[in-house]
């Protein structure tokens, strides 16, 4: 499996999130898994994408109405504030020919502070049917409330094609599977004890949701028989889940794993977020 059948499903589950940063270190394959995304958002045929329909054929010639590509410009090679303002802009205007506008913004790392403060009032507040792609060859640069508003996926792995969330250290892995785990087990203390520990690691919080999004997106497939490269200690809580959950209490998790990203970046209070989070969880 690669990461391209992976956003395939995504797009037929209706499951693709509004924002997507793609980071890998060869600009080549951001590049090409975000016109990858974005052929199929706008093809119209049931295998997508196609490459044979209009649309793919015009996304393909370059001149899909409804595709848009930002790139840096001028000497300095950055993406100033105002070109993003007239992407905010033309985002409210509905599409034109296809069902979703896609803007693609390439070497996202390259946005100055204020162009990434005006991307970011777009993001809080989406359009219907506007999908952001936003590739990098590394996140560093980039704000950390941009970041809590994308979904991240590190495509450097390209030999298997795996995704993976935004690189965690050691103890913030930990505690993301010791979560994982506790989503297979009926007992509601093991799972509060679990989240119980974010509390030490409040500002990797986004990632570990992005982890635990990944372990239940990756049950889903395995419900479909599809191998998902994974590490061994991944893999018991990927299977367990997809042994123990119908796939709409799965896809269930998935929504209220977004949800969760949302209401946190909101600045909750800590402790009642993770009550809330676990009697969330508990009802999928």
């Amino acid at each position: 499996m690669n990461s391209n059948s992976v956003f395939t499903d995504m797009i037929n589950e209706k499951r693709l999130p509004h924002a997507m940063l793609l980071e890998c270190t060869d600009k080549s394959v951001c590049e090409k898994t975000a016109d990858y995304i974005a052929q199929a958002l706008v093809c119209t045929s049931h295998e997508k994408p196609c490459g044979e329909c209009v649309p793919c054929i015009k996304f393909k010639d370059g001149n899909h109405p409804d595709v848009y590509r930002l790139t840096p410009e001028g000497d300095s090679r950055i993406i100033k504030v105002d070109m993003i303002r007239a992407l905010r802009d033309d985002a409210y205007l509905k599409p034109n020919e296809a069902k979703y506008k896609i803007y693609i913004i390439s070497s996202a790392d390259s946005m100055n502070e204020n162009a990434q403060n005006a991307l970011l009032k777009i993001l809080e507040e989406p359009p219907e049917n506007v999908f952001f792609i936003l590739t990098c060859s590394s996140a560093d640069t980039l704000l950390d409330t941009i970041i809590s508003r994308v979904e991240s996926y590190n495509l450097n792995d390209t030999e298997t094609g795996a995704l993976y969330s935004a690189n965690l250290s050691e103890a913030v892995l930990g505690i993301s599977r010791d979560i994982a785990d506790s989503l297979c087990c009926d007992k509601e203390l093991d799972l509060l004890t679990a989240l119980g520990k974010l509390s030490g690691i409040k500002k990797d919080i986004p990632a570990v949701l992005d982890f635990l999004t990944l372990t239940v997106r990756n049950a889903c497939l395995v419900q479909y028989g599809i191998d998902v490269p994974a590490d061994d200690a991944d893999m018991k809580a990927i299977q367990s889940l997809a042994l123990q959950k119908k796939r709409s209490s799965l896809i269930k998790l998935i929504d209220k794993l977004y949800n969760a990203k949302e209401i946190f970046a909101q600045n909750v209070n800590l402790n009642l977020f993770i009550t809330w989070l676990c009697a969330e969880l508990r009802q999928a």
